[in-house]
């Protein structure tokens, strides 16, 4: 599948979701402002991909501007890092480099829009909409054994639920093991992330983070979201995704020094 947009068009959606990066970051997360950055820390956990900065629209940082991030960075002893949308901020990545920054991922940015999305389903499988407390603590197992590392409880889960995300599970009917989930963050200004989709290595190539994917589609439109996007983490997981009616439309830089 393919989403026609004008040049216009895409740079505009690009800004929205740099935008909507920001204002994610600064809710419910330790953030600073250091310069034209909004970076965020985790002070529990030295994971790269919670302790990352978020450029200005547009920012074209000179070397102090750069040198303030790092320092703040090495203050807390976290790598200095940034995730963004590349075209959002086009001049950028050359300051990075100049600066000692190394391009770590350049992933595909997906969307999808009401009317695009496809059903899927998971035979063998019951996908749902986790609520209750016992299915969030399943549904974060099953995604740390997806993506092989500690299980931290469903405290995570359990505040995208607070502020009006979804969270989708996806039940062996056979033994009632809880074998992958994925979330759809809280909606901001009308868009919402999908994140976290993963599935337990006993129960993967059985159609399940599709159905996932569709289910959240559908429970996020549902709430009157009108724009999804995600980030595949490979090439079989961005075919997943376009199954379910998402579209490669721009590109997200991970870089770091």
């Amino acid at each position: 599948m393919s989403i026609s947009l004008t040049a216009d068009e895409l740079q505009a959606l690009n800004l929205r979701l740099l935008g909507y990066l920001r204002a994610s970051a600064l809710r419910g997360r330790n953030h600073e402002r250091i310069g034209p950055f909004l970076a965020t820390f985790n002070a529990r956990d030295d994971n790269v991909y919670v302790n990352y900065a978020i450029p200005d629209d547009g920012v074209a940082p000179g070397a102090g501007d750069i040198a303030a991030l790092i320092a703040a960075f090495a203050a807390r002893q976290r790598t200095p890092r940034l995730e963004y949308i590349a075209a959002a901020a086009p001049d950028l990545e050359a300051a990075l480099i100049a600066a000692g920054f190394v391009a770590e991922a350049r992933v595909p940015v997906m969307i999808c829009r009401p009317g695009l999305e496809r059903p899927a389903a998971a035979p063998g499988f019951d996908v749902f909409a986790a609520l209750a407390d016992a299915d969030l603590i399943g549904a974060e197992q099953a995604q740390a054994e997806a993506y092989g590392g500690p299980s931290r409880g469903p405290g995570g889960l359990r505040r995208t639920l607070k502020y009006g995300g979804v969270v989708a599970a996806a039940r062996d009917v056979a033994s009632g093991v809880l074998a992958g989930a994925g979330t759809a963050q809280p909606p901001i200004d009308g868009i919402s992330e999908i994140t976290g989709i993963g599935v337990a290595p006993d129960f993967r190539k059985r159609g399940i983070a599709g159905a996932i994917t569709a289910l959240l589609t559908s429970e996020a439109f549902a709430k009157d979201v009108t724009l999804l996007w995600l980030t595949p983490g490979g090439k079989e997981a961005e075919r997943i995704y376009a199954r379910a009616g998402f579209a490669a439309v721009s590109e997200a830089l991970h870089i770091s020094r």
